[in-house]
């Protein structure tokens, strides 16, 4: 399988700033409905096996408009919540965008 750096990128993103993901991923111990709130609990053979992103929650994280360029093409998000996010703008709505359209 190929690694998606899309996924990978937008989730380390995430996950280290205070956020939480859930992905759906070849490791069977992860379940699509799981949220991993650590970088940590995400098994690193899912990053050589590839995975995909699909859910942020953000809420009341440290997220910031400059590390939204992570979710460029994060194409396979069904979901994204930034609320109580104070660090972003309107200036992350392009790369949202440009995520929905690719």
């Amino acid at each position: 399988a190929v690694v998606s750096t899309q996924s990978t990128g937008s989730t380390e993103w995430v996950l280290l700033n205070g956020g939480k993901v859930k992905v759906i991923a070849p490791d069977q111990k992860l379940k699509p409905e799981d949220w991993i709130d650590s970088f940590w609990k995400l098994d690193l053979r899912n990053f050589e096996l590839g995975f995909k992103l699909t859910h942020i929650d953000a809420t009341d994280s440290e997220i910031t408009d400059v590390g939204s360029r992570y979710l460029r093409n994060a194409i396979n998000l069904q979901h994204v919540s930034f609320a109580g996010c104070r660090f972003i703008t309107d200036t992350t709505l392009p790369n949202l965008l440009s995520s929905a359209e690719a």
